[in-house]
């Protein structure tokens, strides 16, 4: 129980940089596939791009203590704004289980770490 608890957020964290680190580099390097899917999602290509950016510059700073937290937020909400984009789509449902199977592991890491969270530290009374 011990290795769970010391090794366990570590085995998150990789699974949530493999996710996410590649589906940035996909989204950057697929080109048409992920314009026209954002295109028939309602958004524009360059909100494409951005997003991208956001999982990759994630993957990375989830490794870094003070902005774990903040890291695998962003990756909650990644996953609410996949449900929320696909949730008026014909083939919704098929779209749902990524969101929650990256979600879930996003809000477990994300609880685990906000005691070490940038801005959120509670000073100990002297």
């Amino acid at each position: 129980m011990e290795l769970a608890k010391k090794y366990g957020p570590y085995g998150i964290m990789l699974f949530l940089t493999v996710a996410f680190g590649g589906a940035g580099f996909f989204k950057l390097t697929a080109g048409e596939q992920v314009n026209e899917l954002f295109l028939t999602l309602g958004f524009p290509v360059a909100f494409a791009y951005v997003i991208a950016l956001c999982e990759i510059a994630g993957a990375a700073a989830i490794w870094i203590k003070p902005f774990r937290f903040w890291a695998s937020l962003g990756f909650i909400a990644v996953c609410v704004g996949i449900v929320a984009s696909f949730s008026s789509q014909p083939d919704a449902l098929s779209h749902m289980p990524p969101a929650f199977i990256l979600g879930i592991p996003a809000i477990l890491l994300a609880y685990l770490s906000r005691k070490e969270a940038l801005f959120l530290r509670h000073r100990s009374p002297a």
